[in-house]
This record gives C-alpha cells, structure tokens and sequence, in this order.
C-alpha cells in the first residue's frame, strides 16, 4: 500500500496527527463501503455491471478500512507482533486487489466498445475476475508471513504509518507492489487511450449513445428477451472493417436476413420501448452510455491520485536517503485511507444523476426518433415485410445496405453501360471506364491491358480502393459468378466506388414515348445472366447511379429519345461523337471523345513535357465532366452525411411506390365505378362525385390565383417587410380562411348528405392522418416538448371527409408560423448587415481611413445594397414556395376527400376496406420513410 520509512525520527505530536487523519480518513471509507452495500441491495436501479464490480470491491475495500483503521498501533505494537502482521498481510493483499478492480472495469469498458459485449456477458465474466484476482493477491500476501532471515527478520514489518514490507527488503517491496501497481496503471491508462481514440473515430455512431441508455442491467436483458420480436436490436457499430465489401450480386430477403453478424447491443430507443411494455420490469431504469465510460475513468483518476503520494515519498527516499517530510506523510495517510469513500462518490454519483432522469429519456422517445438513419431502416424494413407488392425489393436492400454502413462513408454502386442497339456498344463503355480510372502519372497498370482486352459481352465489376487493400489484378466472384477486377485510382479511391461495366437494351421509341420509371428499371436495376448448373441464370444487380453509353450518331438518336434528364441525376448519358460538342448538337447528354482522353494520357506518360498538351486534351475530351458526375454523387457535402447518390436511390424508390399506391387506387376506383354502373342511385352519386372533384380543382385554382395576384399578397413584398413583417401571419391567414376552397368544402358536406339518405348504416369516411406520430410533439423556444395542435389531430374532424379543413388547419398552425419567422429572421439579418456597414464607414471616416464623405458612403452602400439584394433572393424564393406548398396541399385535399367519397360507394366490394386500409397502411409508411430521410443528414 502506502510505505514510509521505519527509522524516520518524527514527533509525537506528528505521531498523533498521522494517527488522527488516517483514522478520520479511514472512517469515511467506511461510510463510502457501508453506502455502496445499501444502495446496492436495497435499490435495483443499481444493479449492473459496472455497479457490480464496484459493490464486490467494496468487501475487498472493508478488509483495507481495517488495516488503515490500526495506523500506527501495528508498529507501535512491534514488527513481531500478531497485530503488526495482520495488518501489513492486508496491507499487502487488498490495495493491490482494488487497482487490480479499477483494471476489471478497464477491461470491461474496452470489451463493451470494441467488442460489444452486452450486460450478460460481462456478468459471466465476474467470477473469473474474482478468482484472477484474490489468487494473485492472496497466495504472496500469504507467503510472505513466512518469509524470514537472520539478517533481516521477518518479512513484514514497521513503516511508520503502519506495517508492511519492511525497509531491509527494499527490493521485494519494488518487485512484489510498486512495479505491479504501476504497470497495471499504466495498462489501464493505455486501455483508456484506446478507447478515447475509438470514440473519436466513431464519434457519429456513438453520438446517439452519450446521454441515452444502452441495455446494461440484468433485468433489461430479460426485458429485452422477451420483446425481441417486436423491437429490433442495433450495432453499437456497422460495418467496422472497412476492408469487407458486400458482394455486388444482391441476396435475396431471407438470404439477407441469414448473414452472419457479431454480438449486438440495443440502441436506446429500443431499451426504454422495452422497458414501458415490461409491466412485469418495474424498476427498468437504465445507464447511458457515457455514464458506463465515465464512471471507470473516474475511479482510474481516484487511483492515481492515491497512488502519487507514496510513489513521490518512494522516489525521494531512492534518490536521497535522508529525504524526509512530514506533510508528504498527511497526505500518504491521508489518500490511502480513503479508497473506499473515492469509489462509493464515484459510483453515487453519476448513477443518481441517471436515476433523477429518467422520464426524460422516454419522453424524448415518445416524442422523436433518436436517430432518423435507424427510424428509416426500421420502416423501409417494415415496408419490405408488408407491402412487398408495391416496393422494388433489390433496390430496397440496395438502400438498406447504405443505411447498414457509416454515413458518408457507403459505398456507392454505378454501372457503365454500352446501349446494345448501338454501335460498338462495349468497346466505347469500356475505353471511357478506363479513362475515367486511369492514372497519368504512372506507366500502363496491367488492369488497364486486362480491361482493353476483356470479351465485351462479359459484365465486369469493377472495385475502386487503395492499393494496399486490393492487390490481385482479377478474380472471379464465387458468389455470383462474375469476374471482378480491384484497381486502384488516385483520382477516385476515397469515394468507396464500384463499377458495372455491361451491355444493355434500353428501351427505344420516339422522343416521350418511354417513361422516366421504365427507363429507371431498366438502367439502374439491369440484369445479368450468371453461369449456372442447368445454363444461364438472371439476377438483378441495383445499382446507385448509371452511365449509360453509346457510339455515333444512331447511339445519339437512341439516347435522345430517353428521358435521362428527368431522373434526378441518378442517370446520366454520353455519346461518342468524335470533334462535336455539346452546344452544337443542343444535346441533353454529353458528348464526348475519349479518344483524346486517351491520346492525352499517352503524351503524359512520356513526359511531364507534355502536361500543358495532357490538359488541352483532357478537357476537349469532356470526360471530365462525366468524372465530375461521379464524384458530385459519391462525395457527402458535409462529413459525416449520407451521400448523394444513397439518398436519390431512397427517394426515387419511395416516390416509386407512391406511384404504385396511385396506380392501385387509380385501378380500385375504377372497378368501383364499373361494379356500381348498374345502380341508378350509385351511378348518380358517382357522376355527382366526378362533378365536384371537377369544380373543386377549379375552385382551387382560381382561387389561389385571385389570392396570391391580390393586394393582401402584394403587401408583402420585399420592400415593404420592413414595416409588413408582423402582419405575416394575419395576412395570409386570411388569405386561407377566405379562398382555401370554401365552397367546394360546403358542396362536399352536401354530397355526403346525399348518401347518407340512401339509407343503410352511417358511413364511416376515411380521414386525413398526419405524417407525423401521433405521440410527436412540437419543440417550443426553451426546449421542451408540447403536445400537438389539437386542430391538427385526426379525431376532431368532422363526420363527412375533412381534408379540405385539415389541410387549412394545417397549413395555418405550420406552415404560416414558419414562414412568419423567416421573414422576422431575414429583416433582422439584413437591418444587422446595414447597420453594420454603416457602422463600418462611419468608423473608417472618423478615423481618417477614408479621406471623403463619399467614400465612406460607398462603403454603406456596398453593405446595404447587399443586404437588401439577400432579403429580396430568399423572401422571394419563400414565397414562391410557399404558394407552390399551398396549391400542392390543396389538390392533395381534393384527392384524399374524393377517393374517401369513393370508397363509401364501393360496398358492392368484399374486399373495399381491407384493400383500403392496407393502401393507407402503405401510403404512412411511405411518408414515415420519407420523413425520417428529410430529418437524416
């Protein structure tokens, strides 16, 4: 433990005043031990690992409070004495098992971080720790009694504080405690590094974990069990070994679901889910995560502080025989008595902190998503699971796999296709491939000659990364059959890109006759025939984005005829029309002539004589901008975001199934309207129904039109938000009362009225839900949560369909507010940059910077014009927005109140409702998903 030299000459009063403290020091680790015990048995809040270890500690603390408690009556009592090797046998075991804890908990909090051990697994690791530690300790505490020589006596003996290993065996006192001591520090020390440095570098994934909890004590694990069907698990991390790739062939659902993966830890959102559904859980109030870091580090800090004091006396005496103080015995005395009130503040007080929180925590989970990348997965998996019918499933685990990997980090599928009803279709796709992958500064790599002389009607994939991580050339992919080539790209190695280079058949026709979906499915979801047993099998590879390539003026032809301009980026198309441009053809594609790409990278390799030549024929090629395409859809804007080309895939999929959901509603009123055209009474109501979707888009947009070319539109202009920007609100929330439909609103209840007299049992009509949770909740200015608007909740509308007075309340309660403080904030921002500017060129004329009134003038101008030309770009781009978002609610309001009128009318259809409730089903889930990807960075 803690050693002061026995033949050192101190005072009785000294004597006594080291008695005092070690003692007052020592009764306060009792009262931290006999607290740690209490709390522990009597409050279930802190029965998990880490309080665990703390509470088994604790015995072994109790042993050391007795032998700090003796002080200085062991040597008083003499070196032979029983008293004195009682005390120095404690003395050498307890200290020792106490740092040999704090490295436990090390050890545990690096097997939580790197290898994801959950609360079960490190509870079976307890024992072992006990058995580990009371051996090394015990068995040379317990030899050491019996060690003895002539010429220096027992082994144990007076140090003046206390006994221990006596002066005379100096060098079993280093080897058998200050060496193990240290090194185990230092172990710990290091452990901490590590796992520092492993935050950091994750910092994104373990973002969501620092102030929410992980599933830690015993009764979450059994909590968790048993709810394991309704809430999915999550990785702590995904994906941590960046040198594993996925095969580019996708898995089919169950396949994907079977492959193998580590020990999983329960994000906090699942845990305290569970824990509201475990009424049989009472006491489920968990830790977080940076409080299960934290609490270790903290007792390693109270160890070195221990520590210091005796190593520092150590030292000294090693250096200087006669070095002798007695404050540095106080405060010996003084921290080594107090291990066992270190560890119980330690472990009180982060864990009552966490106790006092937490219905924080499940309000924060009732009210918003903790983390919107897991809510998208979670609903994209549902939507695969539900409605397989309406969702391309390759793409979806395509987008599911994206989500699977670090945000900014995914890899990014694109596919070069040679359009197969051109001329030389693969030649061209693959000497632009090679073009694009090429490196100037270095000799022809083999993959190029292997590339150049590859059979065209073969696909290839093509994997983009550093050297050290892909050095074979080509390999043939057992999984999928396909041959694979690992190259590397200085130009395009971090951007985590793989190639498909194959031929394709688009389709073809005249200039709109193909629409934008089927030219989707068949560029970015091309299929491959894979060798097989019984010949060729098909197998769909999705990919991110596509390049889709053709040769002269046919290709041309070919590729103007398709809408790829319409695809949002995600297809792009080049034409290889040697010594033509772009502007020329007035082309919505690119040309290109890769062969002076070619003959400019030739000229480089000779020579770096020939840079400026490289340049000229670089950029008159125009692969450039193809390169440019590539990386604008693979590079994140920010770190730590999802990339462009992930998140495109996710919208186009999702406004794909939009288009599903359209179409089978489209089909199911038109069945509807077929089955009821037989119903004089139904017939009519149908007509009457048709009629007034009719007059209400009408109404709709003649309205709006009267509303936004009006005066109350007009005075908010620009220039008039100076004196204009309290009047927002009231402005054009009269604007809504009075023009937002209100007679297609009235026509509508008298509709409803109509079929209501047809008799029968009162219809129920399908009502409006909002995108958003019913539990969500606004965030207000102080940060707290309010409940939602009651005008916005489904079961205040009335009994006839109320889109049209939703879709008002709505965009009243939250669109007006929002555009009521951009135009406060805007004012605000650009009377501070006048201000400021005039600031500025009043300061600069005093000061005689300027030698002119005009000059300064100037200056104020520069800041004030700005400012104002700010104002009026974004104010006028939020109003254009805003009346856009005004008149898409409002046919989205006629839509929903007609096909609600519709399937009142459908009860000739067995199956009306059900079909309608799975629509409505699917048609959440779609605005879930896209919710969670609007709020995903």
């Amino acid at each position: 433990m803690l050693h002061i030299r026995g033949d050192e000459d101190i005072t009785v009063g000294q004597n006594k005043a080291l008695e005092i403290v070690g003692r007052t020091a020592s009764v306060l680790s009792a009262l931290g031990i006999v607290t740690i015990i209490a709390v522990f048995c009597l409050l279930p809040h802190f029965r998990n690992p880490m309080h665990r270890i703390i509470f088994i500690n604790a015995f072994y603390n109790a042993f050391d409070v007795v032998c700090t408690m003796i002080s200085v009556s062991g040597p008083a009592a003499g070196s032979s004495s029983a008293l004195c090797q009682l005390q120095a046998f404690l003395n050498q075991m307890f200290p020792l098992a106490d740092v040999l804890w704090t490295l436990a908990m090390a050890i545990n909090v690096f097997l939580i971080v790197f290898r994801r051990y959950d609360g079960e697994s490190l509870k079976r690791l307890e024992w072992k720790y006990m058995v580990v530690i009371t051996a090394l300790t015990f068995i040379p505490a317990f030899a050491f009694l019996f060690i003895h020589s002539e010429e220096k006596g027992p082994l144990y003996g007076s140090v003046t504080l206390w006994c221990s290993i006596a002066p005379k065996w100096v060098l079993l006192r280093i080897v058998f405690y200050y060496v193990p001591i240290w090194f185990m520090i230092l172990i710990a020390m290091v452990i901490y590094c590590l796992v520092g440095i492993e935050i950091l570098r994750r910092r994104v994934v373990f973002h969501s974990f620092n102030s929410n909890s992980v599933p830690l004590e015993d009764n979450l694990v059994s909590a968790a069990r048993t709810s394991d069907c309704n809430y999915q698990s999550r990785d702590i991390e995904q994906n941590i070994n960046s040198e594993h790739r996925q095969p580019f062939a996708l898995h089919s659902g169950e396949e994907w679901q079977n492959l193998p993966s580590k020990p999983r830890m329960t994000t906090a959102s699942h845990t305290v889910a569970t824990t509201t559904h475990q009424s049989s859980a009472p006491h489920n109030s968990s830790l977080s995560f940076r409080q299960y870091v934290l609490m270790p580090v903290f007792c390693f800090l109270a160890l070195l502080s221990v520590w210091v004091a005796p190593s520092t006396n150590r030292v000294g005496v090693f250096v200087r025989p006669d070095f002798s103080s007695f404050p540095l015995l106080l405060c010996v005395g003084a921290t080594g008595s107090l291990r066992g009130f270190w560890n119980g503040t330690v472990a009180l007080r982060p864990s009552t902190r966490s106790r006092n929180k937490p219905q924080i925590g499940l309000r924060r989970f009732l009210s918003t998503s903790t983390n919107p990348r897991f809510e998208l997965e979670d609903t994209l998996l549902e939507l695969q699971k539900q409605f397989p019918n309406f969702v391309s499933i390759s793409r979806l685990q395509l987008a599911l796999q994206g989500l699977r990997q670090d945000a900014g980090n995914e890899i990014v599928r694109v596919a070069v296709l040679g359009v197969a009803n051109g001329p030389n279709p693969g030649t061209t796709a693959r000497r632009i491939l090679r073009a694009l992958l090429a490196d100037p500064l270095q000799e022809e790599q083999p993959w190029e000659r292997e590339l150049e002389n590859r059979d065209e009607t073969k696909p290839l994939i093509v994997r983009v990364g550093p050297p050290q991580k892909h050095a074979v050339s080509l390999e043939i992919e057992k999984a999928t059959g396909l041959d694979e080539m690992h190259i590397s790209s200085p130009e395009l190695d971090g951007f985590n890109l793989e190639f498909l280079l194959m031929e394709v058949a688009v389709p073809h026709g005249a200039p709109g006759e193909t629409s934008i979906q089927r030219l989707e499915d068949a560029v970015l979801v091309p299929t491959v025939d894979i060798p097989s047993a019984n010949g060729v099998s098909s197998m769909s590879t999705p990919v991110h984005q596509a390049l889709l390539v053709a040769d002269g003026l046919l290709g041309a032809v070919n590729i103007a005829a398709l809408p790829v301009s319409g695809t949002n980026e995600s297809i792009t198309a080049a034409v290889q029309i040697p010594g033509v441009n772009k502007e020329q053809l007035q082309a919505t594609f690119d040309v290109v002539d890769v062969s002076l790409a070619e003959k400019g990278i030739n000229l480089f390799r000779q020579g770096p004589q020939n840079a400026i030549d490289y340049e000229r024929l670089w950029f008159s090629s125009n692969v450039p901008t193809l390169l440019k395409w590539l990386k604008d859809g693979a590079k994140p804007i920010q770190d730590n975001e999802t990339k462009p080309a992930v998140r495109r895939l996710i919208a186009s999929m999702l406004q794909d199934t939009s288009s599903q959901i359209q179409l089978a509603e489209a089909r199911k009123l038109s069945k509807a309207l077929t089955l009821k055209s037989d119903d004089p009474a139904v017939a009519a109501l149908n007509k009457r129904l048709a009629d007034w979707a009719e007059k209400a888009h009408a109404e709709l947009q003649d309205e709006l039109d009267l509303a936004f070319e009006g005066r109350r539109w007009r005075k908010l202009g620009w220039w008039k938000l100076f004196w204009r920007v309290d009047d927002v609100a009231m402005l054009t929330n009269e604007m809504l009362s009075q023009r937002f439909m209100p007679t297609a609103e009235q026509e509508l209840v008298y509709l409803t009225g109509r079929i209501a007299q047809m008799g029968g049992a009162s219809p129920e009509y399908t009502q409006p839900k909002s995108s958003l949770d019913a539990l969500e909740s606004r965030k207000l200015g102080s940060g707290e949560r309010a409940p939602p608007l009651a005008a916005t909740s489904s079961y205040s509308l009335p009994k006839w369909p109320g889109h049209i007075a939703f879709t008002r309340r709505y965009l009243q309660n939250e669109t007006v507010p929002a555009l009521q403080s951009l135009a406060q904030r805007l004012v605000m921002q650009s009377l501070g940059t006048s201000g400021l500017a005039t600031s500025l060129a009043a300061l600069l004329y005093i000061s005689s910077c300027v030698s002119t009134v005009y000059e300064a003038g100037a200056v104020a101008a520069l800041g004030i014009v700005y400012s104002l030309g700010r104002l009026q770009k974004k104010w006028d781009a939020a109003r254009a927005f805003w009346q856009g978002e005004v008149r898409e609610e409002g046919r989205k309001a006629v839509r929903g109140a007609e096909e609600s009128v519709a399937t009142v009318l459908e009860s000739n259809d067995s199956n009306g409702a059900e079909e309608t409730g799975e629509l409505q089903e699917t048609k959440e889930l779609v605005a879930r998903a896209e919710d969670a990807l609007a709020r995903m960075k």
